[in-house]
């Protein structure tokens, strides 16, 4: 595969992997329980380090505050996607969790999946995409209404 079609395999998998949190979204939109929900795609980079070679992360959130929060811990949940290249290998981490005032994200719940290749990538953070919505919709059927 030349670079370009590799740039192009890496940017499609980005956009399906956004495809998937947009579903989540728009049931997140929904709820009469949430309110100002937004998904986005940071890429960062820092230095180079044994966290991270290059320095560089790309982390896929969605946020959502909660209409009536049942405390000061809990305004806002959502679910987080980090993928990064670190010791020869590919690192996907997911989390659902909560946003607090003082604790800031809090997950309760997280998996992570470690790859040789890209393609190994590919091939599983769909799943584990899949699971972060289920558990996000688990967790927002346990809510207060």
């Amino acid at each position: 595969m030349t670079s370009t079609e590799d740039i192009v395999k890496f940017v499609t998998f980005l956009a399906q992997t956004q495809r998937m949190f947009l579903q989540v979204q728009i049931f997140a939109e929904n709820s009469a329980l949430l309110h100002s929900v937004s998904t986005s795609i940071f890429p960062t980079q820092g230095k180079s380090s044994d966290y991270a070679e290059y320095g560089v992360t790309i982390s896929v959130a969605l946020h959502a505050m909660l209409r009536r929060p049942p405390d000061s811990e809990k305004w806002a949940m959502g679910m987080s996607l980090l993928l990064r290249h670190t010791g020869g290998s590919w690192l996907a981490e997911a989390e659902v969790g909560w946003t607090g005032q003082e604790i800031g994200w809090d997950p309760f719940d997280s998996k992570e999946v470690r790859a040789t290749s890209i393609d190994e990538i590919y091939l599983n953070v769909p799943p584990l995409v899949e699971w972060m919505g289920l558990r996000f919709r688990d967790e927002v059927a346990r809510l207060p209404s």
